[in-house]
Protein backbone atom coordinates (compact mmCIF):
# COMPACT_ATOMS: atom_id res chain seq x y z
CA UNK A 1 0.00 0.00 0.00
CA UNK A 2 1.11 3.10 -1.11
CA UNK A 3 0.99 6.43 0.94
CA UNK A 4 1.03 9.96 -0.04
CA UNK A 5 1.85 12.91 1.63
CA UNK A 6 0.09 16.23 0.45
CA UNK A 7 1.47 19.59 1.37
CA UNK A 8 -0.50 22.29 0.60
CA UNK A 9 1.05 25.61 -1.22
CA UNK A 10 -0.14 27.72 1.52
CA UNK A 11 2.43 25.96 3.68
CA UNK A 12 4.76 26.12 0.94
CA UNK A 13 4.60 29.50 0.98
CA UNK A 14 5.19 30.37 4.23
CA UNK A 15 7.90 28.02 4.73
CA UNK A 16 9.79 29.84 2.36
CA UNK A 17 9.05 33.53 3.85
CA UNK A 18 9.26 32.85 7.21
CA UNK A 19 12.60 31.28 9.10
CA UNK A 20 11.37 27.85 10.92
CA UNK A 21 11.89 29.38 14.16
CA UNK A 22 9.41 31.94 13.81
CA UNK A 23 6.60 29.55 12.55
CA UNK A 24 7.41 26.91 16.10
CA UNK A 25 8.53 29.95 18.39
CA UNK A 26 6.88 29.93 21.17
CA UNK A 27 6.04 32.77 23.66
CA UNK A 28 6.95 32.22 26.97
CA UNK A 29 6.15 34.51 29.88
CA UNK A 30 7.96 34.74 33.40
CA UNK A 31 5.97 36.36 35.82
CA UNK A 32 5.54 34.82 39.06
CA UNK A 33 8.35 37.14 40.64
CA UNK A 34 11.78 35.42 42.13
CA UNK A 35 14.57 33.95 40.15
CA UNK A 36 14.16 31.05 37.56
CA UNK A 37 17.48 29.40 35.86
CA UNK A 38 16.73 29.30 32.04
CA UNK A 39 18.06 25.74 31.83
CA UNK A 40 14.37 25.02 34.27
CA UNK A 41 12.20 27.60 32.28
CA UNK A 42 11.27 25.55 29.47
CA UNK A 43 12.16 28.14 26.77
CA UNK A 44 13.60 26.56 23.62
CA UNK A 45 15.93 28.37 21.32
CA UNK A 46 14.03 30.84 19.20
CA UNK A 47 10.95 31.40 21.79
CA UNK A 48 10.17 34.97 22.36
CA UNK A 49 10.78 35.65 26.54
CA UNK A 50 8.71 37.84 28.33
CA UNK A 51 9.52 38.85 32.09
CA UNK A 52 7.58 40.63 34.31
CA UNK A 53 6.34 41.01 37.80
CA UNK A 54 9.51 41.23 39.79
CA UNK A 55 11.27 37.88 38.10
CA UNK A 56 14.68 37.19 37.51
CA UNK A 57 15.78 34.88 34.61
CA UNK A 58 19.43 33.66 35.21
CA UNK A 59 21.14 32.89 31.71
CA UNK A 60 23.15 29.71 33.01
CA UNK A 61 23.94 28.25 29.65
CA UNK A 62 24.39 29.27 25.77
CA UNK A 63 20.77 30.13 24.21
CA UNK A 64 19.25 31.77 21.73
CA UNK A 65 15.48 33.51 21.81
CA UNK A 66 14.07 35.65 19.24
CA UNK A 67 12.04 38.60 21.14
CA UNK A 68 13.02 39.13 24.61
CA UNK A 69 10.76 41.59 26.63
CA UNK A 70 12.29 42.73 30.45
CA UNK A 71 9.38 44.41 32.42
CA UNK A 72 6.41 46.42 31.67
CA UNK A 73 4.69 49.40 31.85
CA UNK A 74 4.28 48.82 35.42
CA UNK A 75 6.34 45.77 36.22
CA UNK A 76 9.91 45.11 36.66
CA UNK A 77 11.86 42.14 34.97
CA UNK A 78 15.45 41.14 35.28
CA UNK A 79 17.68 39.22 33.11
CA UNK A 80 20.99 38.05 35.02
CA UNK A 81 24.28 36.61 33.24
CA UNK A 82 26.10 33.85 35.07
CA UNK A 83 29.95 33.63 34.42
CA UNK A 84 30.73 31.49 31.14
CA UNK A 85 26.84 31.88 29.74
CA UNK A 86 25.71 33.45 26.74
CA UNK A 87 22.36 34.54 25.39
CA UNK A 88 21.59 35.68 21.45
CA UNK A 89 18.73 37.98 21.25
CA UNK A 90 17.85 37.93 16.90
CA UNK A 91 14.68 39.93 17.67
CA UNK A 92 13.53 42.74 19.53
CA UNK A 93 15.07 43.76 23.05
CA UNK A 94 12.38 45.75 24.56
CA UNK A 95 13.41 47.09 28.12
CA UNK A 96 10.94 48.53 30.71
CA UNK A 97 7.78 50.45 29.52
CA UNK A 98 6.43 54.37 29.58
CA UNK A 99 5.08 54.17 33.31
CA UNK A 100 7.58 52.69 36.34
CA UNK A 101 8.31 49.15 35.22
CA UNK A 102 12.28 48.92 34.59
CA UNK A 103 13.65 46.32 32.48
CA UNK A 104 17.01 45.41 33.74
CA UNK A 105 20.39 43.74 31.99
CA UNK A 106 22.55 42.18 35.56
CA UNK A 107 25.63 40.86 34.03
CA UNK A 108 27.73 41.17 37.42
CA UNK A 109 28.97 38.06 37.57
CA UNK A 110 29.94 38.31 33.33
CA UNK A 111 28.25 36.29 30.29
CA UNK A 112 28.14 37.67 27.22
CA UNK A 113 24.65 39.35 25.57
CA UNK A 114 25.11 39.23 21.78
CA UNK A 115 21.96 41.25 20.00
CA UNK A 116 22.56 39.67 16.59
CA UNK A 117 22.18 40.65 13.06
CA UNK A 118 18.88 42.74 12.14
CA UNK A 119 18.12 43.16 15.96
CA UNK A 120 16.78 46.44 17.53
CA UNK A 121 16.51 48.07 21.44
CA UNK A 122 13.04 49.70 21.89
CA UNK A 123 13.04 51.55 24.97
CA UNK A 124 10.56 53.29 25.74
CA UNK A 125 12.24 55.78 28.56
CA UNK A 126 15.73 55.73 28.87
CA UNK A 127 15.36 56.05 32.90
CA UNK A 128 13.81 52.97 33.07
CA UNK A 129 16.09 50.34 30.95
CA UNK A 130 19.36 49.72 33.67
CA UNK A 131 22.55 47.70 32.36
CA UNK A 132 24.76 46.63 35.21
CA UNK A 133 27.54 45.78 32.83
CA UNK A 134 29.67 44.26 35.97
CA UNK A 135 32.32 41.92 33.90
CA UNK A 136 30.13 40.95 31.11
CA UNK A 137 30.94 41.75 27.54
CA UNK A 138 28.06 42.96 24.76
CA UNK A 139 28.31 41.99 21.14
CA UNK A 140 26.60 44.15 18.48
CA UNK A 141 25.95 42.67 15.52
CA UNK A 142 23.00 44.96 13.89
CA UNK A 143 23.49 47.99 12.53
CA UNK A 144 21.80 50.67 15.11
CA UNK A 145 22.27 53.23 17.46
CA UNK A 146 23.10 52.70 20.90
CA UNK A 147 20.59 52.87 23.49
CA UNK A 148 21.06 56.60 25.36
CA UNK A 149 20.67 55.34 28.46
CA UNK A 150 23.45 53.12 28.48
CA UNK A 151 26.35 55.39 29.64
CA UNK A 152 29.19 52.44 31.05
CA UNK A 153 30.11 49.07 29.88
CA UNK A 154 32.42 46.32 30.51
CA UNK A 155 33.47 44.78 27.49
CA UNK A 156 31.75 46.12 24.16
CA UNK A 157 32.54 44.75 20.59
CA UNK A 158 31.21 45.72 17.55
CA UNK A 159 30.90 43.00 15.08
CA UNK A 160 28.13 44.51 12.48
CA UNK A 161 28.26 44.22 8.66
CA UNK A 162 27.04 48.24 8.72
CA UNK A 163 27.57 50.83 11.36
CA UNK A 164 27.20 51.29 14.95
CA UNK A 165 26.68 55.18 16.30
CA UNK A 166 27.40 55.71 20.36
CA UNK A 167 24.51 56.99 21.77
CA UNK A 168 25.73 58.89 24.62
CA UNK A 169 29.11 59.69 26.11
CA UNK A 170 30.54 56.13 27.02
CA UNK A 171 32.74 54.48 29.23
CA UNK A 172 33.98 51.08 28.45
CA UNK A 173 35.55 49.51 31.83
CA UNK A 174 37.21 47.02 30.10
CA UNK A 175 37.77 46.56 26.20
CA UNK A 176 36.36 47.75 22.92
CA UNK A 177 36.97 45.10 19.96
CA UNK A 178 35.49 46.39 16.80
CA UNK A 179 35.48 43.48 14.45
CA UNK A 180 33.47 44.00 11.60
CA UNK A 181 31.89 47.14 10.20
CA UNK A 182 32.06 50.58 11.14
CA UNK A 183 32.06 51.82 15.13
CA UNK A 184 31.08 55.63 14.97
CA UNK A 185 31.06 57.99 18.03
CA UNK A 186 27.84 59.56 16.12
CA UNK A 187 28.67 62.39 13.56
CA UNK A 188 25.83 64.23 14.89
CA UNK A 189 26.43 64.21 18.67
CA UNK A 190 30.46 63.59 18.71
CA UNK A 191 29.74 61.49 21.79
CA UNK A 192 32.80 60.98 23.82
CA UNK A 193 34.17 57.25 24.34
CA UNK A 194 36.81 56.28 27.28
CA UNK A 195 38.06 52.65 27.34
CA UNK A 196 39.76 50.91 30.15
CA UNK A 197 41.70 48.74 28.60
CA UNK A 198 42.49 47.25 25.23
CA UNK A 199 41.13 48.92 22.41
CA UNK A 200 41.40 46.75 19.16
CA UNK A 201 40.08 47.62 15.63
CA UNK A 202 40.51 44.63 13.12
CA UNK A 203 41.80 44.59 9.76
CA UNK A 204 38.18 44.52 8.62
CA UNK A 205 36.41 47.16 10.59
CA UNK A 206 36.10 51.08 10.95
CA UNK A 207 36.35 53.31 13.69
CA UNK A 208 35.43 56.84 13.57
CA UNK A 209 35.55 59.18 16.37
CA UNK A 210 35.59 62.67 14.06
CA UNK A 211 35.54 65.34 16.18
CA UNK A 212 35.46 63.51 19.54
CA UNK A 213 37.59 63.33 22.81
CA UNK A 214 39.10 59.64 22.67
CA UNK A 215 40.67 57.95 25.78
CA UNK A 216 42.47 54.65 25.81
CA UNK A 217 43.69 53.75 28.91
CA UNK A 218 45.64 50.44 27.83
CA UNK A 219 46.54 49.28 24.58
CA UNK A 220 46.01 50.65 20.89
CA UNK A 221 46.15 47.90 18.26
CA UNK A 222 45.31 49.28 15.00
CA UNK A 223 44.55 46.58 12.42
CA UNK A 224 41.96 48.10 10.23
CA UNK A 225 41.14 52.20 9.20
CA UNK A 226 40.91 54.98 12.21
CA UNK A 227 39.58 58.05 11.06
CA UNK A 228 39.34 60.79 13.29
CA UNK A 229 38.23 65.17 12.40
CA UNK A 230 39.44 67.93 15.17
CA UNK A 231 38.61 65.40 18.16
CA UNK A 232 41.47 64.47 20.49
CA UNK A 233 42.88 60.90 21.57
CA UNK A 234 44.75 60.32 24.83
CA UNK A 235 46.35 57.05 24.83
CA UNK A 236 48.21 55.31 27.89
CA UNK A 237 49.35 52.39 26.80
CA UNK A 238 51.25 50.71 23.53
CA UNK A 239 49.95 51.92 20.16
CA UNK A 240 50.74 49.43 17.38
CA UNK A 241 49.68 50.56 13.59
CA UNK A 242 49.47 48.17 11.35
CA UNK A 243 46.94 49.49 9.61
CA UNK A 244 45.30 53.16 8.11
CA UNK A 245 45.32 56.51 10.69
CA UNK A 246 43.71 59.14 9.10
CA UNK A 247 44.33 61.85 10.89
CA UNK A 248 42.36 65.43 11.76
CA UNK A 249 43.09 68.17 13.14
CA UNK A 250 42.97 67.17 16.77
CA UNK A 251 46.02 66.54 19.78
CA UNK A 252 47.62 62.56 20.51
CA UNK A 253 48.33 62.88 23.79
CA UNK A 254 50.46 60.29 25.43
CA UNK A 255 50.00 59.70 28.94
CA UNK A 256 51.32 56.22 30.28
CA UNK A 257 54.42 54.04 29.37
CA UNK A 258 53.38 53.82 25.63
CA UNK A 259 56.09 52.57 22.42
CA UNK A 260 54.57 53.42 18.91
CA UNK A 261 55.09 50.21 16.97
CA UNK A 262 53.33 48.45 14.06
CA UNK A 263 54.03 47.96 9.88
CA UNK A 264 52.49 51.40 8.91
CA UNK A 265 55.27 53.93 8.41
CA UNK A 266 55.82 56.45 9.11
CA UNK A 267 53.56 57.04 12.04
CA UNK A 268 51.30 60.18 11.30
CA UNK A 269 50.25 62.85 13.76
CA UNK A 270 48.84 66.23 13.74
CA UNK A 271 49.58 67.51 17.13
CA UNK A 272 51.43 65.81 19.85
CA UNK A 273 51.56 66.56 23.85
CA UNK A 274 53.55 63.95 25.76
CA UNK A 275 52.42 64.79 29.41
CA UNK A 276 54.48 64.63 33.00
CA UNK A 277 55.75 61.73 34.03
CA UNK A 278 55.16 59.48 31.16
CA UNK A 279 57.43 57.46 29.03
CA UNK A 280 57.09 57.88 25.11
CA UNK A 281 59.18 55.21 22.51
CA UNK A 282 59.13 56.52 19.23
CA UNK A 283 59.33 53.97 15.76
CA UNK A 284 61.66 54.06 13.15
CA UNK A 285 59.53 57.35 11.57
CA UNK A 286 57.08 59.93 12.53
CA UNK A 287 55.69 62.71 10.50
CA UNK A 288 54.42 65.69 12.76
CA UNK A 289 52.22 68.40 10.56
CA UNK A 290 51.89 70.93 13.31
CA UNK A 291 53.19 71.05 17.47
CA UNK A 292 55.33 69.01 19.38
CA UNK A 293 55.14 69.44 23.28
CA UNK A 294 56.66 67.71 25.48
CA UNK A 295 55.30 68.68 29.36
CA UNK A 296 57.78 66.80 31.01
CA UNK A 297 57.41 63.57 29.77
CA UNK A 298 60.95 61.22 28.59
CA UNK A 299 60.57 60.49 25.01
CA UNK A 300 63.52 57.73 23.75
CA UNK A 301 64.16 58.40 19.91
CA UNK A 302 66.11 55.18 19.30
CA UNK A 303 67.16 55.27 15.76
CA UNK A 304 64.28 57.09 14.00
CA UNK A 305 63.34 60.32 12.55
CA UNK A 306 60.95 62.62 13.15
CA UNK A 307 59.62 65.36 10.44
CA UNK A 308 57.70 68.06 11.26
CA UNK A 309 55.99 68.56 7.66
CA UNK A 310 54.85 72.13 8.14
CA UNK A 311 56.14 75.43 8.77
CA UNK A 312 54.44 76.23 11.79
CA UNK A 313 55.43 72.82 13.67
CA UNK A 314 57.87 73.62 16.51
CA UNK A 315 59.43 71.74 19.14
Amino acid sequence: MKTIFKTSALVIFLTILLPLSNLFAATITLNTGGTINYSAAGIANGDNVNIRTGTTLVVDGTYSCTALTLGSNTTNGTISFNAGSQLTVTGVLTMGGTGVGLGSINMTNGGKLIIGVGSSFTIANAANAILTPGSGTINIAAAMTLPTGFTTYNNLEANSTGTINLGTNTICTGSVNVITGTLHTNAASNWTLSVGTTFTVAALATFRSNNSAITCNGDFNLNGTYTTGTGNITIKGNFVNNGTYTIGTGTTTFGGTTTLSGTTTPFPFNIVQVNAGSTLTLPAAVTVLSNWTNNGGTVTPGTGTVTFNSTTAQL
